[in-house]
């Protein structure tokens, strides 16, 4: 009986911290989004200045969560989310308008997919 009480305490720990774990994964999401989303849109009315303050916030966020986003995920992912960022940052240093924005697009699913790849769900763990 101790057995089956202690598998049940244990899997609900493990369900709870994976809501918890997920639910900011979400949050982390959104910022990164929402931070992608104004480079976008200085980069469509060629605000170049505006745009880099705006990646440098953008990369500096991902830093800062780094740790949080390493915990359990795909560091690959990660990696290439931080090589876009800087290849952003690279064109739109050069004005190279086609180039930044499809490098912004592609941050922007990279980013969606972030929530999905972390969160704990039978097609993530087999």
């Amino acid at each position: 009986m101790r057995g089956v009480i202690a598998a049940a305490v244990i899997t609900l720990a493990i369900i709870c911290g994976s809501i918890m774990y997920t639910n900011s994964m979400v949050k982390i999401s959104e910022e990164l989004l929402e931070i992608n989303d104004a480079v976008g849109e200085k980069i469509a009315v060629d605000d170049y200045d505006g745009a880099a303050v705006e990646i440098e916030r953008l990369g500096e966020y991902i830093r800062n969560k780094r740790v949080f986003l390493s915990a359990t995920g795909n560091h690959l992912r990660l990696d290439d989310i931080e090589m876009n960022v800087t290849e952003l940052a690279g064109y739109n240093q050069e004005h190279e308008k086609s180039s930044a924005i499809a490098h912004q697009n592609q941050l922007s699913v990279q980013i969606e997919h972030l929530p999905r790849d972390y969160m704990v769900t039978l097609e993530n763990i087999l």
